[in-house]
């Protein structure tokens, strides 16, 4: 999953979403574009990609992920597009909040927002409109009569509560002798005593969200007495506003100030987009429409459907003690013979947590009985080999994954669309992984899921070349970790679909309840598409969904939340109805899924 802030989470489970997609485009020729959402059909950007089969669970899967859009351009010939690179980036609108007390003061550094402050009787100003009187409180002198004060806020800002404390007036006076006259020091400045007027600043004080006093949120009335309280809950908890004017309608004069005027909010940045990357892709073939130029692309996994010839670039090159080693050179080669930019994506220690990740033997040595016919060939046997599967990533970096035990996220109910939604009434697990050697040996390496009643089943490596050149010892110890690293993970088929989240990545497993799931299942992304305005995601386990499938389904829909979406990629018309699921373009290796068996061997 793609690491997302608390805000964008938030985001992605209200009511009403904002989204657009954009790309950058390199030309063949090295010229630079920007694609806009304007330049992108309306309902015509799909990806879609997958890492396992459609009817089970294998490892050392190699898929080509496709992206298909029209694009609007007059200024590009249809020829221009082929060869192009185009790294499309997902926006979602989301709220950056805070909560805290903030109190209005006068100077900009210490201001949230810009105050001001007004006398609503001619010839009245709101002279001295602020000064400092103690930390966090307001000094105003208001003048007599009616007054108002106004703070705007920078941005969108949830309210929870407000509260205001009158202060009575204060002042300086001379210090008179008994024939009235001012008392001076020995430098001639005047003596001076505080006094007290005894008013307040207000009978009483009324709270809108706007100038114009349309939008309400309370009266109140300060008690006739020093440091009065009154206090503002908007109805129904909060309210989210850019202002707050406080009107006071009978001031009671000059000297009188406002102590205390704190509102407990959130402040919400209104105008934050995240940004997320949904690929890199390679624009394979582009047609004129009625459109624009319609454009088939492909991932960077393009790039190993380069030739593998022993003869020009022998495997013996890259074969390394280091697992990271062998991957990050052998990738760099294919990177610079295809001609397509890519680089392995796991860092030195990603690669060494992968299952046989750490092994020193893993990549010393390949049989001579290899049959491999492109560098998609290599890359499948050595992700099997450490118990995984590769991918393009959403940079567009090669990555091997394994399959993890641990939820990335939790889905609820209410945030996806229940109409197609699908989940299977049972797990599934490995309980063996069998692989041969060049020397016929056959080995069955069994782990603690053998025997417990739950539905498991075998995984059959078939003759890896990595691992069918090593001795049976050594060979064991490989196989071992693959049955041992799998034996914790369980799989259970779904289907469901939300609203815009390209944020899962395949592989990752996802905590589902309601809906017809079962929050103690576990359920593993292993194929998905993207249209640019609803994310299908789908796993499969060891066993076709299908007749072992409760249904699990409902007809109601998520409170019709989704029918307020307003992405900018998408039809105008939305409603959440199930789409179809196309899969084709989707390339893997040749009869990968064809190795592993729901019964003993």
């Amino acid at each position: 999953m793609y690491g997302v802030s608390e805000n964008y989470i938030k985001a992605m489970n209200a009511a009403v979403h904002q989204w657009y997609v954009t790309g950058a485009v390199t030309l063949k020729d090295g010229t630079v574009i920007d694609l806009t959402e304007d330049d992108i059909l309306q309902g015509s950007l799909l990806i879609q990609n997958q890492c396992t089969g459609d009817d089970r669970i294998d490892i050392g899967q190699v898929y080509m992920g496709e992206m298909d859009m029209t694009v609007i351009r007059q200024d590009i010939k249809k020829s221009e597009w082929l060869g192009a690179v185009i790294k499309l980036t997902f926006h979602r609108h989301e709220f950056d909040g805070d909560f805290a007390y903030i109190s209005p003061k006068i100077t900009a550094a210490d201001s949230y927002g810009t105050i001001h402050a007004s006398h609503e009787k001619e010839g009245y100003e709101a002279w001295r409109a602020f000064g400092s009187h103690g930390s966090g409180s307001t000094y105003w002198d208001a003048g007599a009569g009616s007054a108002a004060l106004e703070w705007d806020f920078p941005c969108l800002t949830r309210i929870r509560n407000i509260s205001l404390n009158n202060l009575p007036g204060t002042y300086y006076q001379g210090i008179e002798d008994s024939d009235s006259e001012t008392l001076t020091d020995t430098d001639g400045n005047v003596l001076k005593a505080y006094r007290r007027s005894g008013f307040d600043v207000s009978k009483t004080v009324s709270v809108y969200t706007d100038s114009s006093k349309t939008k309400l949120i309370g009266t109140a009335a300060f008690s006739d007495y020093g440091y009065s309280f009154v206090g503002f809950t908007p109805e129904g908890g909060y309210i989210d506003t850019y202002a707050l004017y406080f009107e006071f309608p009978d001031s009671y004069g000059d000297d009188v100030g406002l102590s205390g005027c704190d509102v407990y909010q959130e402040a919400w940045n209104d105008n934050f987009w995240a940004d997320i990357p949904i690929g890199t892709w390679n624009v394979d073939n582009a047609e004129s429409s009625e459109g624009g130029v319609a454009l088939t692309c492909y991932d960077n996994m393009l790039a190993f459907e380069e030739e593998y010839d022993e003869d020009v670039k022998s495997i013996t090159a890259f074969l390394d003690s280091s697992p990271y080693t062998f991957l990050k050179n052998m990738i760099g080669y294919v990177s610079s013979e295809s001609g397509i930019t890519t680089r392995f994506y796991n860092s030195s220690s990603a690669t060494a947590a992968l299952i046989n990740g750490s092994s020193s033997i893993l990549f010393k040595t390949v049989s001579d009985t290899k049959d491999w016919k492109t560098w998609r060939d290599v890359l499948s046997s050595a992700a099997a080999a450490l118990g995984g599967f590769a991918a393009a990533n959403r940079y567009g970096r090669i990555e091997i994954r394994n399959y993890r035990d641990d939820p990335v996220d939790a889905i609820t109910a209410d945030t996806f669309l229940h109409e197609g939604s699908t989940f299977s009434d049972s797990e599934k697990d490995v309980r063996r992984v069998n692989a041969a050697l060049d020397d016929s040996t056959r080995l069955k390496v069994k782990n603690s899921n053998w025997g417990t009643g739950i539905k498991s089943y075998t995984l059959d490596l078939g003759t890896n070349p990595f691992i069918a050149v090593k001795s049976k010892e050594d060979a064991t110890v490989i196989v071992t970790n693959i049955s041992n690293g799998l034996q914790p993970v369980k799989f259970s088929a779904f289907s469901i679909e939300r609203a815009a989240d390209p944020v899962y990545d395949l592989g990752d497993r996802v905590s589902i309840s309601g809906g017809g799931a079962k929050d103690t299942f576990s359920y593993h992304i292993t194929k998905f598409s993207f249209d640019s305005h609803k994310y299908h995601m789908e796993g499969v386990t060891p066993i076709k969904l299908g007749s072992s499938s409760s249904g699990g389904t409902s007809s109601s829909k998520s409170s019709g939340s989704y029918l307020k979406t307003n992405g900018s990629n998408m039809s105008k018309a939305f409603t959440a109805s199930p789409a179809s699921f196309r899969v084709g373009g989707n390339i893997c290796f040749p009869n990968v899924y064809d190795r592993t068996i729901d019964t003993d061997p």
